[in-house]
């Protein structure tokens, strides 16, 4: 799992990618786009590990099809966690947006210690 397949799967459903954070400026003239980050770890079984990665959607002009996003993450291979809704308030202008925050886990192979 890279972090391109990610990328081009958010461009694919129609959200502009951002890793870590969006600058106010970067925003500029996307009103539909999602920031991605590693939220945490979690031990799966001795051979693998799971990196739990947040995506935090936003969509300005209609409502988040959850499914599709899910679904398209998926098909990756991100294993869909957990998620819950959110309202933001845009750094540019101080309106407030309605926000979508998936957490995913990526698969991580250990290293054999044994």
């Amino acid at each position: 799992m890279t972090d391109e397949k990610i990328v081009n799967k958010l461009r694919e459903i129609g959200y502009e990618p951002f890793q870590y954070d969006a600058e106010p400026d970067e925003l500029n003239g996307y009103n539909k786009y999602c920031v991605y980050y590693p939220h945490s770890l979690r031990k799966q079984d001795k051979h693998i590990l799971h990196q739990i990665v947040e995506f935090v959607f936003v969509n300005e002009t209609e409502d988040f099809d959850e499914v599709a996003i899910i679904d398209a993450l998926e098909e990756i291979g991100l294993f869909f966690s957990d998620g819950d809704y959110g309202r933001l308030k845009k750094v540019a202008g101080g309106d407030i947006v309605n926000s979508l925050n998936l957490r995913f886990a990526r698969p991580k192979r250990r290293k054999c210690v044994y």
